[in-house]
């Protein structure tokens, strides 16, 4: 990843100690309907530019992939237990990891990604080699989301910090309090870029007079046309200022489906053409003069607004044989895509689609489109949920993941590209425009922190840069919430992939941080109390009432924390989960908080089946201490059942006064009858115990012992 500070991590696979395992661990891993590579996850020799089977691939690997993740969370006799789902990271099976990464994130403990150097269980292995299908066994046993068995070796993904970024790459403007930022090196080994002040130049001479280096400049020549595709995006508004005003671009093609028909693009064409003329004229009135070859009149800029749907071939390749023959394309920016959020179980085939057609057949129509021309620079716009997954993410996950499959295809093969997955900015417009304030919170919670533009545009050229300096293919500019990280391993509940980023003795959780947010192998050192343990504690022994308090103070405080609240005064016990703001993606988390503070196994659709505070708290009594203390009158449960309802009309001065004029009532009433009682009691006993004579004491003792 790129990002400030004075260093940024990268993702590797580490090795790994072998776990001791019994191939019972995975019973049935060979005859799983986890993913083979006859399921169409053979790696792909190479891309024709004929070749428009690939994306049908994708389409049909992802759609097996999700129906074999909706099938295993269906079946109940799954729960304890993990699907291991074996796919390589090439074209067709890197959008299956990125699937499957969301499903890990929404499903902890439920799947686990293995990627094989090919052996299978049939193959002989060498002598005092263990078995393929052991070393899988001994793989999964490690309790890694994610691994690579190679040559027996197992190792399991990581981020970790890394090298500086080229000189003279605008580091100067991401400042130093910037969180760390990493590069993908999911398939393969990355460095980082180090992108505070004092990275500096090599040598004066590095530096064009616009103040970018040479290694910058390089990627987009002037003099040719960079092609920006879904432009109306606001990101690629954003991008399209930057190649005019800070990489010197002058002939820009913005590509979007609505074209000049999308709000506000012929004012920004027409700002960028301005923008672009004030650039010449100020290069022109510099030292090295106007840019553009030696004797060369350098043509006017162009900037050109079509519409286009880039996932269609035949449309495409009508807008890029339009280019002109002075001003050839020289580079593409793809940044077109699409959202449909939902959380796994509610996807279906459908929804994938929808979602990878404009990143994977539009990122492969540019490919084979763009084989024969000599581009400077192929940028793809990936996501960081490529790499971590991300609730509801699990299409848009795929999608990303492909592209970044795609930037290492096109290196393997000499041709430029790199994919930047990026992290979360701060612009609210576009796709981002649909976050939510709920949606942000839930983002921080993964170790992600919000991007000024300027920071954005400047990680750009670091990361174009780097990837072109170092023959990276996949780079992850992103800031991260390092603050966040370290309280997550402070809490025993970082994600793997992150413990090497930060690294915190984990210590005693107390009930609600017990519900903080993990994923599948998150830490849990020698020494640290199992939550679910800790709970069942507590609870032994004390009255049901004190119980259903004590749960209830729980689902309170991890419903509040997902709902980005400060407190629980906004969670009242008997108000309704979608009342309170839960959708199904908070829903997911608060299950996934829940399952980790109580160690039970709870249903994704916990909190639709119990649809309040106080319903979820009792099930999940009866779920803790079905044989705990049953000698209290159910009374005292309806008074705790009444004690919740009271909290939701607190404010209500005219509500309460009512209230309490009732209970008054029924309190006296209740008094009276206990004394009326009493009264009664006290009578009976006296007539039961009146004193004897002494003739009626002898009498009785003759008729029970007889004569003494």
């Amino acid at each position: 990843m790129l990002g400030g500070g004075d260093d940024v991590p990268e993702l590797v696979f580490a090795p790994m100690t072998r776990a001791r395992a019994g191939i019972e661990e995975v019973a049935g891993l060979q005859e799983t309907d986890g993913l083979q590579e006859a399921d169409g996850l053979r790696e792909t020799d190479g891309l024709q530019g004929t070749d428009e089977n690939v994306a049908e691939a994708v389409r049909a690997a992802a759609h097996r992939a999700l129906e074999l993740v909706q099938a295993w969370l269906a079946d109940e006799r799954s729960e304890a237990s993990r699907l291991v789902i074996v796919a390589r990271q090439d074209l067709v099976g890197a959008p299956v990891w990125g699937l499957v990464r969301s499903a890990q994130v929404e499903n902890p403990g439920r799947f686990v990604l293995l990627e094989t150097d090919g052996a299978h269980a049939e193959e002989r292995p060498a002598a005092g080699a263990a078995a393929p299908w052991e070393a899988m066994a001994a793989a999964v046993a490690t309790g890694e989301p994610q691994l690579r068995l190679c040559a027996g070796e197992v190792t399991a993904a990581r981020l970790v910090r890394a090298a500086a970024p080229p000189a003279g790459t605008r580091a100067d403007v991401i400042p130093d309090t910037a969180s760390d930022a990493t590069v993908d090196a999911t398939a393969t080994t990355h460095v980082t870029v180090d992108t505070s002040p004092d990275a500096a130049p090599d040598a004066a001479s590095d530096i064009s007079p616009d103040g970018t280096s040479a290694a910058v400049g390089a990627a987009f020549d002037p003099n040719g046309t960079v092609l920006v595709t879904g432009a109306s995006g606001g990101l690629a508004r954003l991008l399209a200022r930057h190649l005019v005003v800070e990489r010197g671009v002058r002939h820009l093609l913005l590509t979007s489906r609505r074209g000049p028909a999308a709000d506000g693009m012929p004012e920004l064409a027409a700002e960028l053409t301005e923008l672009a003329r004030a650039a010449e004229r100020a290069r022109a009135a510099g030292p090295a003069g106007a840019a553009g070859p030696a004797g060369a009149a350098p043509s006017d800029p162009s900037v050109e607004v079509v519409a286009c749907d880039v996932a269609d071939r035949a449309q495409l390749a009508k807008v890029l044989a339009a280019v002109p023959a002075d001003r050839p394309l020289t580079a593409v920016v793809h940044t077109a895509a699409e959202l449909d959020d939902g959380v796994v179980h509610a996807l279906n085939p459908e929804r994938i689609d929808r979602v990878l057609r404009p990143k994977v057949d539009g990122a492969l129509n540019l490919h084979a489109l763009t084989a024969h021309l000599d581009l400077s620079a192929f940028v793809l716009f990936s996501s960081l949920s490529g790499t971590l997954g991300g609730a509801g993410l699990a299409n848009y996950s795929a999608a990303n993941a492909f592209l970044d499959a795609l930037a290492r295809h096109r290196r393997a093969h000499g041709l430029p590209a790199v994919s930047l997955a990026w992290g979360l900015w701060e612009q609210r417009s576009g796709m981002a425009g649909r976050l939510s304030d709920v949606d942000l919170a839930r983002m921080s919670r993964v170790g992600a922190a919000p991007m000024a533009a300027e920071e954005g545009l400047a990680l750009f050229d670091a990361a174009t840069a780097y990837g072109a300096a170092y023959g990276e293919p996949v780079v992850v500019p992103a800031r991260l919430d390092t603050a966040e990280l370290r309280s997550q391993a402070a809490a025993g509940v970082l994600p793997p992939l992150f413990r090497s980023v930060v690294r915190t003795v984990p210590v005693r959780r107390s009930l609600a941080a017990s519900g903080a947010q993990g994923t599948e192998g998150a830490d849990g050192a020698a020494g640290a109390e199992e939550p679910g343990s800790a709970l069942a504690s507590r609870l032994a022994g004390v009255a049901r009432s004190e119980q259903d308090r004590l749960l209830l103070e729980l689902v309170r405080e991890q419903a509040a924390s997902v709902l980005g609240h400060p407190s629980t005064d906004e969670v009242q016990g008997n108000r309704a989960f979608k009342d309170l703001g839960l959708d199904s993606l908070t829903a997911v988390e608060l299950r996934n908080r829940l399952k980790r503070a109580t160690g039970l196994r709870l249903a994704p659709t916990l909190v639709f089946d119990y649809p309040t505070p106080v319903a979820l708290a009792q099930r999940l009594r009866t779920e803790l201490v079905p044989d705990g203390p049953e000698n209290e009158p159910a009374v005292l449960a309806d008074l705790e059942r009444l004690e919740a309802a009271l909290s939701d009309v607190a404010s209500d001065d005219s509500v309460r006064d009512k209230v309490a004029a009732r209970l008054q009532a029924l309190l006296w009433r209740w008094e009276d009858s206990r004394s009326a009682g009493s009264e009664q009691q006290s009578t009976e006993e006296k007539q039961e115990f009146d004193p004897s004579s002494d003739e009626e004491m002898f009498a009785l003792i003759d008729e029970e012992f007889g004569d003494l």
